[in-house]
C-alpha cells in the first residue's frame, strides 16, 4: 500500500554531477554502493554531517568544492 501524500510543503531540487574516474573514484564508489532508492537519502546525510555548518558560501569560504566533496567520504 502506498504512503499517504504529505500536506507539508516541499522543496524539490534536481542535481546533476559530472564525476571522473580516477579523480572521483571514492565518490563514485560511495554512490554505487547505495541502493537505487537510497541515493538521495545518502547524499542528504553526507551533506548534513560531512560538510559542516549549513551556511551559504561567501567570499570568506576557503574550502573548494573538490575539498568539500572529498570530505563527504
Amino acid at each position: 500500500m502506498a504512503r499517504p501524500k504529505s500536506d507539508r510543503p516541499v522543496v524539490r531540487l534536481r542535481i546533476s554531477l559530472t564525476l571522473y574516474p580516477g579523480r572521483d573514484d571514492r565518490l563514485i564508489a560511495f554512490l554505487r554502493d547505495q541502493p537505487r532508492r537510497g541515493i538521495a537519502r545518502a547524499i542528504k546525510q553526507a551533506l548534513l554531517t560531512g560538510i559542516g555548518p549549513l551556511t551559504p558560501a561567501t567570499d570568506a569560504t576557503t574550502e573548494t568544492l573538490d575539498e568539500a566533496l572529498e570530505n563527504l567520504l
